[in-house]
């Protein structure tokens, strides 16, 4: 198994809608990005898959990461931008809190991620996620 990269570029999507999305850096340590991601999240990761909700097409190549408890911790919002990325207009669940999203890689480890393609800019989500929330997507 070859080492992972010291750092991977990720996209971290506030639940606050009036804070920007951005581009993150995520800090590798002892060959996992893992401490890195429950600190953004707050709390144990679950990787969930993402896409197009309006063709139903999956995102294979970038995953998101979400609080596994985040729908039990009082005081978490619904993350309304994360919630359509997961398909929430099409089957009705949601996302809660901060959530990070990483290029994906196939692996056992739950934290196991890679380097944000440069396809998947702050840009190219805020166009996306504009078309169901009605204004820029990130307070602006």
């Amino acid at each position: 198994m070859s080492k992972k990269p010291e750092t991977i570029r990720a996209l971290k999507i506030p639940a606050d809608r009036d804070k920007p999305m951005e581009i993150i850096t995520l800090q590798n340590a002892n060959d996992y990005y893992l401490q890195a991601l429950q600190e953004i999240v707050g709390g144990f990761i679950e990787r969930v898959a993402i896409g197009d909700c309006r063709t139903h097409r999956r995102w294979t190549e970038i995953i998101m990461f979400v609080d596994d408890e985040g729908s039990f911790k009082p005081g978490y919002d619904v993350n309304p931008r994360a919630s359509i990325l997961y398909g929430s207009p099409v089957h009705g669940s949601v996302i809660y809190g901060d959530v990070v999203i990483t290029g994906e890689t196939i692996g056992i480890e739950g934290a196991e991620c890679s380097d944000l393609n440069e396809y998947y800019s702050v840009g190219f989500f805020e166009t996306y996620l504009g078309e169901f929330l009605g204004r820029g997507v990130s307070g602006h």
